[in-house]
């Protein structure tokens, strides 16, 4: 599959005359993926599933684990933990080295999460995770919420809960900025046509790891199929994320402020999906961003050269059709990933 660019600037991020390659297809709702440096292997979430599945070189795709709990988002910590959102349990965990599983939160004053969708873990060891779901007569709380599960994991504080769906997220480079979609949702027309609805904001993240000064960061609105999902910020501090899509395409987003919004077309068909960035070491070593979509994943290998080490964090994110449930349009879509936004009025670009 080429990569069509549709603006110049793409080129100084993704090589344009890289073939995508399918690594993998026919998942029920492919999410979540997170590049394992150590071992050279790619995890994802096969969320309705109720699977973790593995991709390595040569050896293809695997089930890793089953069930899961229908886990959603990974990421690591900074003693290289998993941690996992478990929407099927309503709750986060974290993977020891044992192989035992430590709750990282299951309840807020006393009343259980919605469903963890997405997790982020700061270079001090907080945990943020995104819980959309709320208000519903099915569970507990009655609104939708972003949390801060402190380092001892001793206390958990409600940093937002005015979002409609909360679901990607990711710090800036110093950790200064902490960027949350708000995935509104979407209306259908006659035709079965998606139209996204949401955005992006940002946050100043203060001393003591609560936000403050919340703003629109990027506008996500239009007659596009698809709905801002998961995100990645690069070394540059380029925002990397899932959104809205023309009809039969699929297209990976980059915005900064210096930058506009810009973007490459992979021609294929409607999809949500997730983004991870897999960074090899050595300075003059490139990124790869790998896009785990409701059917498939795939590898991009990327032009940054700015990368010494390995990540400490590689986000991902399940999306939303029609609320929570993906699986009728996933059935119809052979979805992969990454989609293009249409307007940035915060950065001055419509």
């Amino acid at each position: 599959m080429p990569i069509e660019q549709v603006s110049p600037e793409l080129e100084r991020i993704v090589s344009l005359d890289q073939e995508v390659e399918e690594l993998g297809s026919g998942y029920i709702v492919g999410e979540g993926p997170l590049w394992w440096q150590e071992g050279g292997y790619l995890l994802f979430s096969e969320v309705r599933g109720n699977r973790r599945r593995k991709w390595a070189p040569g050896e293809g795709v695997t089930v890793l684990q089953e069930p899961t709990n229908n886990a959603n988002g990974l990421t690591r910590d900074p003693q290289g933990r998993l941690i996992m959102c478990e929407g099927g349990a309503r709750r986060v965990t974290r993977m020891e080295p044992d192989g035992s599983v430590t709750v990282v939160a299951h309840s807020y004053h006393g009343r259980r999460l919605n469903r963890p969708n997405d997790v982020v873990v700061k270079s001090d060891g907080s945990i943020y995770f995104t819980d959309p779901g709320g208000p519903s007569p099915e569970l507990d709380l009655d609104f939708s919420g972003v949390y801060r599960v402190s380092p001892d994991l001793g206390s958990i504080n409600l940093l937002v809960r005015d979002f409609v769906l909360p679901n990607g997220l990711a710090f800036s480079p110093d950790e200064g900025i902490l960027y949350i979609n708000d995935s509104q949702g979407v209306t259908v027309r006659d035709d079965d046509i998606f139209s996204s609805v949401g955005h992006i904001k940002a946050f100043d993240v203060r001393s003591n790891g609560m936000l403050a000064n919340g703003r629109v960061f990027c506008e996500l609105r239009g007659e596009r199929t698809g709905i801002p999902d998961g995100m990645k910020v690069d070394v540059e501090g380029h925002v990397y994320c899932t959104g809205a899509v023309q009809i039969g395409r699929r297209c990976i987003l980059r915005t900064s402020p210096r930058w506009p919004v810009s973007s490459s077309r992979l021609p294929g068909y409607r999809c949500h999906a997730s983004v991870c960035e897999r960074t090899a070491s050595g300075a003059d070593a490139p990124h790869e961003r790998c896009h785990a979509g409701l059917r498939g994943s795939y590898p991009i290998p990327t032009r940054s050269h700015h990368a010494t080490g390995t990540p400490r964090r590689c986000l991902a994110k399940k999306s939303s059709v029609r609320g929570h449930e993906a699986v009728a349009a996933a059935s119809r879509w052979r979805s992969t990933f990454v989609k293009s936004m249409k307007a940035c009025p915060a950065l001055g670009y419509v």
